[in-house]
This record gives structure tokens, sequence and C-alpha cells, in this order.
């Protein structure tokens, strides 16, 4: 156009050009409004109207909007190049076009400011210099030329391909931009499946299941071990019904009352109850909880749950244990009670009235007498020491083991009239205390329920060490009993050999029927003990 040679060829090229300036207006607005989300979008569509308004007159009028008559052709050497300028009457109309692209310049602004306060300053630098710089030299060059204000050809390519450049160089920049987030997001997204690996592995090793409630549908999202735990299918969707379907009926208004989303608290203390599985079984769980609250409102509800039945079955028993103790003690501490006062007491009281008895008698008398009080003090004497010993095996710390046994195994065979054969393959001094207390407890509590229960009237003893592990037998050929009944699972007796031998590590074996005898046999790596 600015090389035209005639004015017909100027009014052909010039309306050629209103397609490429009424374009470029709208794609430029459109691109700006979609890619910021800024700004008053009136101002925007009510520069975008004017410029098609103006776009309309020009296509209708027989020398477009600038101009009501062209009259010829004005030439200018520009750097040694002619070029061709307008001559004719301005049209007033052309102002429409003008208010259009300044409203779009305004709201470009506008929209530069509002990033800026966004905290976006870079491209909000970036967007303000483009809109300055071209937007504001198109607006200056078209007021500047169409007005006659200034004799110079109108330009508008150079300032429509800034603006063109300056959109390329963004959108190759976001490209980049999101190639290094794709980059980023890569790596989180394998960060976050090792992640759900250890998180599954450390699920299965604590038998712990995790879940998540939306609080306000009741819908639950849980992984595999939470559907383990409930005995739920892996294809069926879970809500808060499922839930309280699980749960023990004395268990339930509890758990309801603590649900953590009527709480004014993201946290919510620990929940431990019943579920009842299809099967009828009944199993404890304890339940960890918190709530995410989105504007002040609980939404998310999560959580993890793990089976601690066996761990309430501890307690229990451990419970259960600490009663039949107590209860022990007192019968021990009534026993002694008794053994001292109907025995040791009445002994004392009767060698005091024959020690009185001394000053009446005479000289023959007195030396029968003495030896009477003397072997009634050394009755005392062997009853105390007795007593001691069950109490604290003396012999067990200062001779070992072995002699330990043998004196007991001693006292019990002339105490009772039983047979007890006692074969200790030579066990060593270095033997723990700990190790030889345990022994010799299991040692003495298996014989007396032989004594008091088994009717035998022989039994069996045999300490061994084989492969650095030490092995006791205590065999009989008396009555026996059901290991497995109701009465014998809570023998205090047996509770406690159990206890000692499992305290070490080691373990214990009863073997016994009724009328088929019975052989307890305990066992203690010796090595494990030395490694603690």
């Amino acid at each position: 156009m600015m090389h035209a040679q005639s004015v017909d060829g100027f009014v052909r090229l010039l309306y050629w050009q209103h397609f490429f300036v009424w374009f470029s207006h709208v794609f430029f607005g459109l691109f700006v409004w979609f890619h910021f989300k800024a700004g008053n979008s009136w101002i925007l569509w009510s520069g975008l109207g004017l410029r098609t308004v103006a776009f309309i007159i020009s296509l209708l009028s027989q020398f477009s909007i600038n101009f009501t008559e062209i009259t010829g052709l004005k030439h200018i050497d520009f750097y040694g190049e002619t070029l061709s300028i307008p001559v004719g009457t301005r049209n007033p109309l052309m102002v429409i076009a003008h208010a259009g692209t300044f409203l779009i310049l305004i709201y470009c602004i506008i929209t530069a400011v509002s990033h800026w306060r966004r905290g976006k300053r870079r491209d909000a630098a970036w967007f303000g210099g483009t809109v300055v710089i071209f937007v504001g030299g198109r607006f200056a060059d078209v007021v500047l030329v169409m007005w006659g204000l200034i004799d110079f050809p109108l330009t508008s390519s150079p300032f429509f391909m800034g603006i063109v450049l300056s959109m390329a160089w963004e959108l190759s920049s976001q490209a980049g931009r999101v190639q290094s987030l794709e980059k980023a997001l890569v790596e989180k997204d394998v960060e976050a499946h090792k992640l759900l690996a250890e998180l599954r592995v450390a699920e299965y090793a604590g038998h712990v299941g995790v879940w998540v409630r939306e609080v306000a549908t009741n819908r639950f999202m849980v992984s595999n071990e939470w559907r383990e735990i409930f005995e739920y299918p892996g294809d069926e969707a879970i809500t808060l019904e499922h839930v309280i379907e699980r749960v023990h009926p004395d268990d339930l208004a509890r758990l309801l009352d603590a649900r953590p989303e009527i709480e004014d608290s993201t946290d919510a203390p620990d929940l431990v109850f019943r579920i009842v599985l299809p099967s009828g079984r009944e199993r404890w769980v304890q339940s960890l909880r918190r709530v995410e609250k989105i504007n002040g409102v609980a939404s998310f509800v999560y959580g993890a749950i793990a089976d601690i039945t066996e761990r309430r079955r501890a307690e229990s028993a451990a419970s259960d244990l600490g009663g039949l103790l107590i209860g022990a003690m007192e019968t021990e501490r009534a026993r002694l009670a008794r053994e001292l006062h109907d025995d040791l007491s009445q002994r004392i009281a009767l060698l005091s009235i024959k020690l009185h008895m001394l000053d009446t008698s005479t000289e023959a008398a007195i030396a029968e007498q003495v030896h009477s009080l003397s072997a009634n003090i050394e009755e005392i004497s062997n009853e105390v020491r007795r007593l001691s010993h069950q109490l604290h095996p003396s012999t067990l710390e200062q001779l070992g083991l072995e002699s330990a046994l043998r004196g007991f195994c001693r006292e019990l065979n002339e105490a009772h009239k039983i047979k007890i054969t006692l074969d200790c393959d030579s066990l060593p001094q270095t033997l723990s205390k700990n190790i030889s207390l345990c022994m010799f407890r299991i040692t003495q509590e298996a014989l007396r329920n032989v004594v008091k229960h088994s009717g035998a009237d022989a039994v069996t003893v045999t300490v061994r060490i084989k492969e650095d592990t030490l092995n006791l037998t205590v065999a009989d050929e008396g009555e026996g009993f059901d290991p497995f009944a109701n009465a014998s699972r809570s023998s205090l007796g047996l509770i406690s050999m159990n206890e000692r031998v499992a305290a070490l590590g080691g373990s214990l074996n009863i073997d016994s029927a009724v009328g088929k005898g019975t052989r307890i046999g305990a066992s203690i790596d010796l090595s494990r003990v030395r490694r603690r």
C-alpha cells in the first residue's frame, strides 16, 4: 500500500488491510482475556465491539472509514525510497475505530496492573511492556497519520508483528515451563509410587488399614488391608452404613458419638471398639483419625485402623495372671502362717514345757529329757531349713544347679517316700543365676504336682546340655491329665512354668493324657541368653 501508484490501487489495498487490522485486534484481545483472566472485561468487549463496527463501516464505504474521498496520492522520499501517502477528505467516523483501539489499550494496562498486584510480576512486566511499545505505538501512529498531523505512510505491520512475536515468545516460554513441570510431575509421580509401595509394606507389616471418609456423602475410600480387617470384598463400595453394620452393638453408640467432624478440632482421640465379622467372630480394632476442614467446615476424615485383637487377649491374659499371682501369694502366706502356727509354734511351746519340767526331774531323768529336747530342736531346725529352702534355695547360689536339684530331690524323697531318679550330665558351674533359678523352680513345681496329683511312686528328672541348649525333663507314669482342659490352662503352676521359661526365650512342652502319665520338658538356648 505504501508503494501504490494510483488511487484505485491504494483503495483496493486499504480495503484488504481492514481485514488484517480487525482480525489482529480481535485475536490479541481474546488472547489477553483467556491467558490472564484479569481486568474489567466490559472494557475489552466494548473496544472489540467498536472495532467491529468500524470494520463493518469500512466494508460498506467507498474509501473506508478513514476517508470520505481520496483525490490523489502524495509521494515522499524515505531514506531513498519513494512512499505513497493518500490525499483526501478525512472521515470523522474513524474516531469509532480509534476509540475501540484506545479501550483495548486501557484494558491491557489494567490487566497488567492486576497481574502485578497478584504477585505475578514477571508476566505483568512482559505484558505491560508489550502493550506500551506495540499497542500504544500503533494507536499513536494511527491517530497522527490518519488525522493528517504528520506526513507519513500508515505502518500497521511492524506493530502487529511485534505483538505476535511477543506472544509467540511468551507461548514458547510457557511450553518450556510446561515441559519442566511435566518432568517434575513425572519425578513426583515416581516418588509417590515409591511412597505408596512403602505404605503398603508398612500396612501389611503392621496389619493397619488406611481410610478416608468424605463427610458430605459418608463415602469411604479404603485400602486393601482395611478390607481384610473388616472382611469386605475388594470390589464393593464402602459407606458409613457398611462400617456400622460391622460394629459391635455395645460399642455402636460410643462410636457414633465420637465422630470427629462434630467436634471443633482437627484431631480426634483414638477409639477402641469391637467389630463382628460375618463368621460371628469378634475382632478388636483401634482407630486413629484426623479431620480436614475446608473453609472452616469438616470435609474429610483421614484415619488408620489397626487389628489389636491379639494385644487385647494378651492384656486380658496378663490381667488374669496378675489376679492369679495375687491369689497365689495370699495362699502361700496362709500356708506359711499355718505351718508356723500349727507346727513350729506348737513344737516350740512343747519344747518350753519340757524345759520347765527339768526343774522337777531327777538326775537320771534329766539326761533322757535332754536327749529328747536335742532331737526336738533338730527337728525344728530341719523344718525351718525346709521352709527357708522353699522360699529361696541358698544351695543354688553356693553350689550350683546340680547340687540344688539333688538336695531338693533327696528332701522330697524323704518327706513323701517317692522314688526320684535324677540324671544330670555334669552341669557346668557357669550357668547364669537366671537360668539356674528357672530350671530349679520348674523342677520344683513339676515334682510338687507329681506328689499332689499324679499318684505315681516314681519320677525321673533329666537335665542335659546338647548343642548349647539346656534341656530339662520331668516324667512320671501317674494318672496324667488333659493339658487342654480349662482347669489346666488356668493352673497357676503351669502358667508360672511357662512364663519363667518364656522370659529366657525358651520353650515349655507338656505331654500328658488321662491315665497315661505326664512328661514336662523345658528347653533354653544358652547362646541366645548370652547374646542378651
